[in-house]
């Protein structure tokens, strides 16, 4: 048999779905980067939110330690790596601990998974009504080192 510990503030509903409280509004927490990916928006998403970009970079973090361990966040950003505004372009130095990036730099998203960060959370209404968390910013974690590794 299968078991389950459930922390203060986490629930498992008559329906067995997970219920978690969120994090609060502008709560720094320590994740670890567990997934990056380039995904299609779908076209009905698209029409209905009247988005224009055909794509977007979905991070997944994993919260490590404190009274959030083992939680996870997302987070999105346009795929658009071009001037200093750019979200990824400031979510990447940040997660790679870089002031500036090389000038023959090539994002790539499996560089980035397995690395440490530290992000801000938001809130955020649900659909059903309920209040959710996501990732507001990316900083640096840290004691994060400023050099780029030659693996890129």
């Amino acid at each position: 048999m299968a078991k389950l510990p459930v922390s203060a503030g986490n629930t498992i509903s008559s329906d067995g779905d997970r219920k978690f409280d969120p994090i609060p509004e502008n709560r720094l927490v320590d994740v670890v980067v567990e997934n990056c990916e380039i995904r299609e928006y779908a076209e009905e998403f698209r029409k209905q939110y009247n988005v224009k970009d055909t794509h977007e970079v979905s991070f997944k973090f994993r919260v490590q330690g404190g009274e959030f361990d083992n939680r996870v966040l997302w987070g999105s950003a346009k795929p658009y790596f071009e001037g200093d505004g750019s979200r990824l372009r400031l979510w990447t130095k940040e997660i790679l601990g870089l002031d500036n990036f090389p000038a023959d730099y090539e994002f790539d998203t499996d560089h980035l998974i397995g690395l440490p960060a530290r992000v801000l959370v938001t809130n955020y209404k649900k659909r059903d009504g309920t209040v959710g968390d996501k990732v507001k910013d990316v900083l640096r974690a840290v004691n994060t080192v400023s050099e780029v590794d030659d693996s890129f």
